[in-house]
């Protein structure tokens, strides 16, 4: 994953860095804008590598790419950004003969630059592992953590797995395992389709696979510079193979949310959570509940501590399940490209 990231992170095309940003205290940065997305402006620059500047230290910027800029409410421009001796304003032109639309920074919630019409696809990724023993009972645990995303003008997709072994002397190992997919598709007045396919196992629920396809219809309720809340409702087909038993399908409705806060003040920290209500449509009675909280420190540049949390019940698991939940807290070292 991390190759494939190195690979694709930049385009084989690259604009001429030309691009002018002002901050505040006067300090002017002369580069390549490739995005501006939750607060951070990066930009490319010849002398000092890539650079990421907090958006609401930016009193101008100036650029001749072709820019797709959407604003808080979900509305979208697009155009170059043109000089202007104002403080905080964005001047956008698109065309030689257009009316340049003056735009308010603070308003500014993302920036894309565009070639030949489409936005210019730039991936980020992460990767995490932790470890942890205790001497009394030979307890080790081990996790991992990788994911892949980037975000396009109509669509966002996204891919995570996490891995956890817990080993004992005395005791049989126990896993853990959940690959995501997800795929979303943006909708005027800030609404989306959502296309998920998970593939998950936990041998604390007697769970040897789940196979799910889900599709839901959310919204983003709150969309700034440093956070980002959408909720959804929609339903999902399971294929089941628990310890034990004949694999059985399901169809269950889906609710849930997610939610993210960025603070890009040093040291850099991010929240992120996700909470889904999955009730059986086919199943009389049953109930799965899945959360999980995610919290990065930044500790040197792209690299991060990271604390999670995660809680799973299910109220009619498995017959050879040791517990109807599981849940717990894991500490890692990660990187971030």
């Amino acid at each position: 994953m991390l190759a494939i990231g190195l690979l694709l992170a930049e385009p084989v095309g690259a604009a001429p860095r030309t691009d002018v940003v002002v901050l505040l205290n006067g300090d002017r940065l002369t580069g390549e804008v490739k995005e501006l997305e939750h607060g951070k402006l990066k930009l490319k620059t010849d002398n000092m590598d890539t650079l990421y500047v907090q958006w609401d230290k930016v009193a101008n910027l100036q650029s001749t790419q072709r820019l797709e800029v959407e604003l808080a409410n979900g509305v979208r421009y697009f155009g170059s950004a043109e000089a202007t001796t104002e403080s905080r304003r964005l001047l956008l032109k698109d065309h030689a003969d257009s009316v340049p639309v003056d735009l308010a920074i603070v308003d500014v919630l993302a920036i894309y630059p565009i070639d030949q019409g489409r936005r210019l696809a730039i991936l980020d990724g992460y990767l995490t592992a932790g470890y942890s023993f205790k001497k009394a009972n030979s307890l080790q645990d081990f996790v991992f953590t990788g994911g892949l995303s980037t975000t396009q003008e109509k669509r966002q997709w996204s891919l995570d797995a996490s891995a956890a072994v817990t080993t004992q002397n005395g005791s049989n190992d126990t896993q853990r395992f959940d690959v995501t997919g997800q795929h979303r598709r943006f909708l005027p007045n800030q609404l989306f389709w959502q296309g998920t396919l998970e593939f998950e196992s936990n041998d604390e629920l007697g769970l040897a696979l789940r196979t799910s396809l889900g599709g839901a219809i959310g919204r983003y309720l709150k969309q700034t510079s440093h956070q980002e809340w959408s909720a959804y409702a929609g339903v999902n087909l399971t294929s089941e193979h628990d310890t034990g038993e004949e694999n059985q399908r399901n169809i269950e409705g889906l609710l849930g949310t997610q939610y993210a806060l960025y603070h890009y003040d040093s040291p850099e920290r991010t929240l992120s959570a996700e909470a889904n209500v999955l009730p059986s449509l086919t199943q009389s009675g049953r109930v799965r509940l899945g959360a999980k909280v995610r919290l990065r420190f930044e500790i040197v540049k792209d690299f991060f501590f990271e604390i999670s949390m995660y809680g799973i019940h299910d109220n009619k698991p498995g017959v050879d399940a040791a517990s109807n939940s599981d849940y717990g807290t894991e500490t890692s070292l990660g990187y971030s490209f």
